[in-house]
């Protein structure tokens, strides 16, 4: 037998037919988008929970400063305390900044898919 020969087979309803495929296409690209929405969220969310972790941190640190700097007294303190000299305090960590320029092209791209396949749909 020939191996070079190529066979074909015929699709009854091949416009019925695409029509499916490319409306399943278009459900994968809506759910790949949608899955990307819930990427960028676990992001934020990560980001937020690292910066309040690092703000935490410097809290407790500050409040061990201040407990440090407190004189040790009894309940029935005297009347005059030493005022605290305050210094105003730099953050080290400075904040992040947002980086979704990459997952907001990809979202675009799938937003241009989706619009291709919906133009596809309508030529058929």
């Amino acid at each position: 037998m020939d191996t070079s020969k190529n066979f074909f087979v015929g699709i009854e309803n091949s416009k019925t037919f695409r029509r499916n495929l490319l409306e399943a296409s278009k459900n994968t690209v809506s759910i790949l988008r949608f899955y990307q929405k819930v990427l960028n969220i676990r992001d934020k969310k990560k980001r937020k929970i690292d910066q309040l972790k690092r703000n935490l941190d410097e809290i407790n640190s500050l409040i061990a400063h201040l407990d440090n700097a407190m004189p040790d007294m009894g309940i029935r303190a005297s009347v005059h305390k030493p005022k605290a000299v305050r210094h105003k305090h730099v953050m080290d960590n400075p904040p992040i900044e947002e980086q979704t320029f990459e997952q907001k092209s990809e979202i675009d791209l799938l937003e241009d898919q989706l619009k291709d396949i919906d133009s596809r749909l309508n030529n058929i």
